[in-house]
């Protein structure tokens, strides 16, 4: 995972904030410029699909400086740099972003629903597993929904990369038909005959995903 993308992993970009902290807009690219302490240049971009990257520029030799990126490299020189530009992106994290529950835009909407709809907050139990999250029955403190960060090879062996997913209560019954479905895949670290496992990417409309999460509240009742 890239630098910026640890850093704004859980963050959602106000554009507003953007120009008050000192981004300059140009058509659909908002950019922000800072001097270093060892006069290298630090430049953020943040573009149309809301995706922000950086560079740093030595002015000296007109070309960017790229060791920072390299984990292998720990020299006092390149540390030093590799941590002032963290800082600068967290500064812009703290000034410009809202903080989320989670990665994903539709995993973000779908927590969002869940919350208004039954009034209970994502449960973030796992230290060595920060992204993953249950929602709980408030009548038997059952869980009927969890959120997992994971490959997606670990429920399609047929794909690779981080996805979002969400495991739910179902019928026996139920579980052939889903799995026939994109989207839809045998349940992850559950019970494989009572719970599906349902990738957060889009692939299903959030208003079918839901539909979902209310059988599963239902049936864990």
């Amino acid at each position: 995972m890239s630098i910026e993308s640890e850093v704004f992993k859980k963050r959602k970009f106000s554009k507003d904030k953007l120009l008050s902290y000192g981004f300059k807009k140009d058509n659909t690219i908002y950019s922000f410029s800072k001097e270093m302490s060892n006069g290298f240049i630090a430049v953020i971009e943040f573009n149309e699909q809301e995706i922000l990257t950086g560079k740093i520029m030595d002015p000296s030799l007109d070309e960017d400086y790229t060791n920072f990126r390299v984990e292998s490299l720990k020299g006092e020189f390149v540390n030093s740099i590799r941590e002032e530009y963290k800082s600068i992106l967290f500064d812009i994290a703290e000034h410009c972003c809202e903080k989320q529950y989670f990665i994903t835009p539709q995993t973000n909407r779908i927590a969002k629903t869940i919350i208004e709809t039954y009034h209970n907050e994502p449960e973030f139990l796992w230290e060595s597993s920060p992204d993953c999250a249950i929602f709980r029955h408030p009548d038997n403190q059952k869980w009927y929904a969890l959120i997992m960060y994971i490959n997606k090879n670990k429920v399609d062996k047929k794909a690779f990369g981080m996805v979002e997913v969400l495991n739910l209560k179902i019928k026996e019954e139920e579980l052939s038909e889903l799995l026939n479905q994109d989207g839809f895949y045998e349940a992850y670290h559950m019970n494989k005959k009572k719970w599906i496992t349902i990738v957060l990417d889009d692939t299903i409309p959030d208003v079918k995903v839901i539909e979902y999460i209310k059988k599963s509240h239902i049936y864990t009742s």
